[in-house]
């Protein structure tokens, strides 16, 4: 197993619209540290102390984030189904 972890800072107002939606060849998994985020295709507001797991192919985004947020997230690529 690869993997890689980041930690982010999302200042207030940050929209990720113009990328689109986001589809990965890897696992991500993610922890909102503090502050939250919309998910714009789900229209759902995920705020601190909340867990994503993303498997590979699994589309999500875009999202925005009118007030700011700190997560922590982890990439990896697995070679076990």
């Amino acid at each position: 197993m690869v993997q890689n972890s980041v930690a982010g800072i999302n200042g207030p107002g940050t929209d990720t619209s113009p990328n689109g939606v986001q589809v990965h060849d890897f696992w991500e998994e993610l922890y909102i540290i503090e502050g939250s985020l919309i998910d714009l295709r789900l229209n759902e507001e995920f705020t601190a102390g909340m867990v994503a797991c993303r498997p590979p192919g699994m589309e999500h985004g875009p999202w925005k984030s009118p007030d700011g947020c700190k997560i922590f997230e982890v990439r990896y690529y697995s070679t076990e189904q």
